[in-house]
């Protein structure tokens, strides 16, 4: 017996109606395509309209590319100057917490560096940091220090 032809009652009828072919929406593809249409999908092309509708988006508004520097970048340009001696780094070292580029332990480390040190220069300063008697905290204080100064050596081209 074919079920598709039959009609029946109960669960027969209902398998009858769901493989019935003639039972099926005649407009099946359109169906599908209008599902796709409502989600964004062009079925003829294959493309997603919203990609495509971004590339054709009015240009008219310019894009404006502008550099603002953060205040640390504008304080580490007016610090500047030349390291010839202890003093001038002390000067730095005040120069650098009058402007709030370190707080008061940083200073501290920065005095440490310049009473310990043979020379001014970031390799003996790192040699200092990589002494194992140092507290990590003193490490810690020494290499945010060094990586300060670091930043604004290389804002002036160059203090050491």
């Amino acid at each position: 017996m074919d079920i598709t032809k039959a009609s029946h009652g109960g669960v027969q009828g209902l398998l009858a109606n769901i493989y019935n072919v003639a039972n099926q929406p005649q407009d099946a593809n359109k169906t599908r395509e209008s599902e796709q249409d409502i989600n964004g999908v062009d079925s003829l092309h294959n493309r997603d309209k919203a990609t495509h509708s971004l590339q054709y988006i009015d240009i008219t508004k310019r894009i404006e590319d502008k550099f603002s520097p953060s205040q640390e970048l504008k304080k580490a340009k007016e610090i500047g100057g030349e390291l010839k001696d202890k003093t001038s780094f002390e000067n730095l070292a005040k120069t650098l917490k009058q402007e709030g580029l370190i707080n008061s332990n940083e200073k501290v480390a920065m005095d440490y560096l310049k009473n310990n040190s043979s020379k001014l220069s970031f390799d003996e300063f790192e040699k200092i940091a990589a002494n194992d008697n140092h507290s990590k905290e003193m490490k810690g204080l020494i290499d945010s220090v060094v990586n300060k100064m670091r930043f604004v050596d290389s804002v002036n081209g160059g203090i050491f």
